[in-house]
């Protein structure tokens, strides 16, 4: 990962790295250019992985295995919280699973980290 922590939003990108999602959309969107034809649309130029140097595309797409695989590591002590930020990863899975099961109070918490871009979550332009 770009920021050699544990990615608390796990994607893949197209270099078929695995990144934390605002790490990786950060660098993505450096290279965002408009485009010469006077329209308002985009593309991105020179856009290279940041592991490999190599030219790679723009699309990301969710790791969930690689989270799963975090998870699992975390709670058989397999890493453990001086390693990391292991207690971030760890309060953001709970927020995060306790609003998928529909817990009202973790829904309002996840989108509070949506809107300041904390603890690694891509922070929502909306």
């Amino acid at each position: 990962p770009i920021a050699l922590e544990l990615p608390v939003d796990p994607v893949t990108a197209e270099d078929g790295r695995v990144y934390n999602r605002a790490d990786i959309q950060q660098h993505i969107d450096q290279s965002k250019r408009e485009k010469d034809d006077g329209s308002d649309e985009f593309e991105y130029r020179d856009l290279k992985s940041p592991m490999t140097k190599e030219p790679m595309g723009p699309n990301l797409f969710p790791a969930i295995q690689v989270r799963n695989s975090i998870r699992a590591l975390i709670q058989s002590g397999a890493i453990e919280g001086d390693e990391g930020n292991v207690d971030q990863w760890k309060e953001v899975d709970d927020t995060r699973t306790k609003a998928e099961g529909g817990e009202l109070f973790a829904m309002i918490c996840m989108s509070n980290l949506y809107v300041t871009g904390e603890y690694g979550i891509i922070k929502d332009a909306a």
